[in-house]
């Protein structure tokens, strides 16, 4: 039995350590793409160059890493946890489409001198594919953790592959979506965070292709990340939304927020 165990958390590994380099692959990719087709403007601001629409689509990707590249993927969320913790994120889903009501992603986080490793389960006790064990992690997993979660649902509204998704999803992000500063409120605390939002199937031209269908049904979805470093692990909150064009309606909601953290003597 512990064979099989340890087998099947080699294969999450795996997993996960492909998905990071296929993220690492997508950066570099669109950097030196872009690099021969534009010309990059520098700014003086410590917050990110915006481009000229509302939402970024991924048309238009910068030369360089972008701030919310950065935000997401390069920063250390956990340098400030230095002891094991246990990081509580709720995740609710409402709208025609919503299969699951909520749950609680909870992530746990071993410190020997750094942390040296991540997991993760759901408190409804649900197996899922994308919770993988992470070795030596800097940036919040559960940015990943939620990612991967999207992109299982997009191929399940559209039928379409999950690499297209996070390309998509990367080419939005390279694209340097203008970034908001924030007051929001945290255990009854004012907190500074940042926010920005992308729309990364909108402009797409395949999604007038014949038939897709559903994919140009959804392809308005819109994903908002706000973060803060005055919380661990810095993630505040992520939320996706598929609009209909009835504004009262929805055909997905998704609202990720963090809950809180423990200290993990055990698994609770």
């Amino acid at each position: 039995m512990s064979a099989i165990i340890k087998n099947h958390n080699k294969c999450h590994q795996v997993s996960y350590v492909t998905f990071q380099i296929t993220l690492v692959l997508l950066l570099i990719t669109t950097c030196s793409l872009n690099a021969k087709q534009t010309e990059f403007v520098e700014t003086d601001s410590l917050i990110a160059q915006s481009t000229k629409k509302k939402f970024d689509t991924g048309q238009y990707p910068q030369e360089e890493i972008t701030r919310a590249e950065t935000l997401l993927f390069l920063d250390n969320h956990l340098s400030k946890i230095k002891s094991s913790k246990q990081l509580n994120y709720s995740i609710r889903s409402a709208g025609i489409l919503a299969k699951d009501s909520s749950d609680v992603i909870k992530v746990f986080l071993e410190f020997k001198k750094k942390i040296v490793s991540a997991n993760a389960v759901l408190s409804s006790g649900r197996n899922v594919s994308y919770l993988n064990i992470v070795k030596f992690p800097q940036n919040n997993p559960i940015i990943l953790y939620f990612l991967e979660r999207d992109i299982l649902e997009m191929q399940r509204l559209t039928k379409g592959q999950p690499n297209y998704f996070r390309k998509r999803i990367r080419a939005a992000l390279a694209e340097g979506p203008k970034i908001k500063k924030l007051k929001k409120t945290f255990n009854g605390k004012t907190i500074n965070a940042l926010s920005f939002s992308i729309k990364p199937y909108s402009t797409d031209p395949l999604r007038n292709s014949p038939g897709r269908a559903k994919y140009k049904r959804y392809s308005k979805k819109l994903y908002t990340f706000t973060l803060s470093d005055e919380v661990p692990g810095h993630v505040l909150e992520i939320i996706t939304n598929i609009p209909t064009k009835n504004k009262e309606k929805t055909y997905l909601k998704e609202v990720l927020v963090f809950s809180d953290s423990k200290n993990m003597w055990k698994r609770t």
